[in-house]
């Protein structure tokens, strides 16, 4: 389905709300990666920023779905893995990874980082296995639908916690 909405990206500062509630969303974005442009797009902090060459490691949760392109993902200690258009991915807390668009097809990406005592409960029980982090059948199973409630709250949200956007992370 094409997208007029615009590309954007927001990070959101912890709260101690966060914990009262559970989860939080951290951050969210939405980007049309061209073919052969570069990736990822600069201007995101210093934490997130990462290279094809160095991978990078994360704090928070993140789930990413690719709706338009292919590319790969890869992370510490495998090989990396074909990424097409209706496949998501979660990037683990702490675990190494990197990912790029072919730069034959680009991709469009749809994605919201998470973080909060919800998301260390789902880790311990083993939910998002790091073996099993690339996923197909994503927008049949609605993920591209809850990613759109997010990304409209998300695109005009202030920038403090918010229990609606966290509520829509779950």
């Amino acid at each position: 389905m094409p997208r007029s909405d615009p590309d954007y990206f927001r990070y959101f500062a912890p709260a101690p709300e966060q914990s009262a509630w559970g989860l939080a969303l951290t951050a969210a974005g939405f980007t049309r990666i061209a073919r052969h442009s570069d990736y990822p797009p600069a201007s995101h902090p210093s934490d997130h920023q990462f290279s094809w060459a160095h991978g990078r490691v994360l704090e928070a949760l993140q789930i990413v779905l690719i709706t338009a392109g292919r590319g790969q993902l890869e992370l510490r200690g495998a090989k990396p893995r074909v990424v097409e258009a209706g496949m998501a991915f979660i990037l683990l807390p702490k675990v190494w990874h990197r990912y790029r668009p072919d730069p034959e097809t680009g991709w469009t990406e749809s994605w919201l980082e998470a973080q909060g005592p919800v998301v260390a409960a789902l880790l311990a029980r083993g939910v998002f296995a790091p073996g099993d982090v690339l996923r197909g059948g994503a927008p049949a199973a609605g993920l591209d639908v809850a990613l759109e409630s997010v990304h409209a709250l998300a695109r005009p949200a202030g920038p403090g916690f918010d229990p609606e956007l966290a509520a829509r992370t779950y």
